[in-house]
């Protein structure tokens, strides 16, 4: 029997959205229960059909006779074909969004999502929500950065609650814990540094107590540190189950509580493991990379993606799990009063610079900074170094070097900040 919240929640999606992401939950729940069902081939060839017919860059292979007959991608390779592989009647609709990122790459990359696309990741982030404990309408407590920020109004309607997390440093880590504690959720999600932080500061404050009852926690973006995990799970005596996702993308896999692994996201993803030296399968148990085909990703096929992460498979019961996640490997940078910032903010405004292939941002000490772009545009100096100081203070100073390539991690991706700090 559905509760209130739920019931309130099928008629609002009914409402407003056609009912489309109940449709998509449901979906999500059967495929993830039988993977073998036959949704997936069906998802899968949708996909394949719609891109040589309406992407310009897949349409040269409109004679496929499988998925493997199409070559695999990077960022680099759909940035350099953005509009080849556009599909406009599609990504121009009103009810049509576009999720930019620069992720962990340093590599600048927007990708329109339809209705659909949107309305599939929304179940998808609820189901994998409900794995985590929070059913399908209880309180959720999300840990963000200040331009995520949604109006207090919108937070009640959907139970999820928006805890500010722009600033790592002692006063602010306080105020965070204060915020949990008052809104008492039964999930905690946030970023992995941001967790980091929170449970640093827990450690050094053994005075506090809890008096919320947690389900869950669920670190994102990143795998979260051991000693994090331990400090966490014990404070609050709940699990913590690791979610692994990328903004162009959604959510890709999640930690079951099995053991097993990242349980992936099959209801709308195929993924591949790669062996690290060609586009051969990586045999079971092998480290290679993470490479996607997204089902729902008709606004901008994306085919046998390469997202730069590296992982091993195992497969249970016929369903597929990721082990040995190995993703980001940057440092956190400090404003020049000492404050630990997050590293979303400057994420957040360097992914507008579509002209920008790739960036990195070296700390030397606390008022000096290096970026590294890779561009042959010069004119960003003066936008970017004002919204640098408005994230790390008036007094610092920054130095632009321009460059044709900064090295990649054996992982492919860059790592955008490094702080040579000795504290």
């Amino acid at each position: 029997m559905k509760t209130l919240r739920e019931e309130a929640f099928y008629l609002e999606d009914v409402e407003t959205n056609r009912g489309m992401i109940a449709h998509q939950l449901e979906e999500t729940m059967t495929v993830m229960d039988d993977p073998s069902c036959g949704i997936r081939e069906n998802r899968l060839n949708e996909l394949l059909m719609h891109a040589v017919t309406f992407s310009d860059f897949y349409k040269p292979y409109a004679d496929y006779k499988s998925l493997y007959d199409f070559p695999v991608v990077n960022k680099t390779i759909l940035k350099e074909h953005m509009e080849e592989n556009t599909v406009s009647y599609l990504a121009d609709r009103k009810d049509s969004v576009k999720r930019k990122t620069s992720g962990s790459t340093g590599t600048p990359f927007g990708v329109p999502w339809d209705h659909r696309k949107w309305s599939k990741a929304a179940a998808d982030l609820k189901y994998f929500s409900y794995m985590a404990g929070a059913g399908f309408s209880g309180r959720i407590v999300q840990m963000v950065v200040l331009h995520n920020k949604l109006p207090l109004a919108q937070q009640i309607k959907t139970n999820v609650y928006y805890v500010y997390a722009d600033y790592l440093d002692d006063e602010n880590c306080l105020r965070m814990y204060k915020e949990i504690e008052e809104l008492n959720p039964i999930l905690l999600i946030g970023t992995a540094y941001i967790l980091d932080a929170l449970a640093d500061y827990l450690v050094r404050h053994p005075e506090l107590k809890t008096s919320i009852h947690l389900n869950g926690i669920v670190p994102t973006a990143q795998a979260v540190d051991e000693k994090t995990k331990k400090t966490l799970r014990e404070f609050y005596q709940a699990p913590v189950y690791c979610r692994y996702r990328c903004e162009e993308v959604g959510a890709i896999a999640i930690e079951d509580g099995t053991g097993n692994g990242y349980r992936l996201n099959e209801a709308s993803l195929f993924v591949e493991i790669l062996k690290m030296d060609s586009d051969e399968p990586a045999e079971e148990g092998e480290i290679g990379r993470v490479v996607i085909t997204d089902f729902f990703s008709h606004a901008f096929p994306m085919i046998r993606y390469d997202i730069g992460d590296l992982a091993s498979y195992k497969t249970v019961d016929g369903k597929m799990y990721l082990n040995e996640l190995v993703g980001k490997a940057n440092d956190l940078l400090y404003a020049t009063d000492g404050t630990p910032t997050s590293p979303t903010m400057y994420r957040f405004f360097m992914y507008n610079y579509f002209t920008v292939k790739q960036y990195q941002i070296i700390q030397n000490t606390l008022k000096d900074f290096v970026m590294i772009l890779n561009t042959t545009d010069h004119s960003l100096e003066a936008d970017i170094t004002e919204k640098m100081k408005e994230i790390f203070g008036d007094d610092m100073n920054l130095t632009f070097e321009y460059v044709d390539e900064i090295p990649k991690l054996r992982s492919g991706k860059t790592r955008i900040s490094v702080c040579n700090i000795q504290f």
